[in-house]
């Protein structure tokens, strides 16, 4: 019900096509920042608060189209990625696609990010994204853009406004009206779950990565070390209550 047009999806292609004609032969620092996040073999692959339906697994990864009530369209990719995973991470990323930037997040941490694209504003223009959350998420880096000094021009547009709020994080713009924007990204230590999201004036439902309410698995299990302590301070506990009857 909730797939991305394959009309979309090959706007997006020509799309970037058009663009490595106009910035070849040699890329600048004004060049697009069209990237592919809904298929990066580095997104993450494991556990979930919930499964991935069939049509979007076995990575965290998507993209999904928009129409705005009243007018315009756009494309959102999203993917998330969890640093130092066997598949790759973010860094992988952002070398893949020739983006001057480190990975802000550390070792096990999640970092989910989003790019808007093929906006067309006409009868409406991109003035905010907004990615849903449950609200008791904890964020470690608040809703930012990518390296915003190594690319300008018309065709990409920087947030002009990045909020953390309880039930969602929002980048807000200045009445985008064509191109696309830089890659949006915030950072939780939860594992993702799918939630709302939204841009221009329009709606989707429990489709793009979002941080769940559940902590990344490996920070929550106690190692075999910890375990055996709490067994041992058990067992101390209650020889001390059986010597003071």
């Amino acid at each position: 019900m909730f797939a991305p047009q394959v009309g979309s999806i090959s706007r997006k292609m020509c799309l970037s096509w058009l663009l490595l004609l106009m910035v070849a032969p040699a890329v600048t620092a004004n060049a697009a920042l069209i990237v592919e996040l809904d298929v990066t073999t580095h997104a993450y692959s494991g556990p979930g608060a919930e499964p991935l339906p069939a049509d979007l697994g076995p990575l965290w990864q998507g993209s999904e189209s928009y129409a705005g009530v009243f007018g315009g369209s756009a494309v959102l990719d999203w993917a998330v990625f969890r640093n130092g995973a066997s598949n790759g991470d973010f860094q992988d990323f952002l070398d893949e696609n020739g983006i001057p930037a480190t990975d802000p997040t550390q070792p096990g941490e999640f970092l989910y990010a989003y790019q808007v694209n093929n906006i067309d504003g006409t009868g409406a223009s991109l003035s905010s994204v907004s990615i849903g959350k449950d609200g008791d998420e904890p964020i470690n880096i608040a809703p930012t853009s990518i390296s915003p000094s190594f690319y300008s021009g018309p065709s990409i547009s920087h947030p002009t406004v990045e909020t953390d709020i309880a039930t969602s994080a929002v980048w807000d713009f200045n009445s985008v009206t064509n191109g696309e924007t830089t890659i949006l990204y915030f950072s939780s230590p939860n594992i993702p779950e799918l939630d709302n999201s939204s841009i221009l004036l329009a709606e989707k439902i429990d489709r793009v990565g979002s941080p769940s309410s559940v902590l990344e698995p490996n920070t929550i299990v106690p190692e075999p070390k910890s375990i055996l302590i709490a067994i041992l301070g058990a067992v101390a506990v209650g020889g001390l209550r059986r010597r003071r009857r």
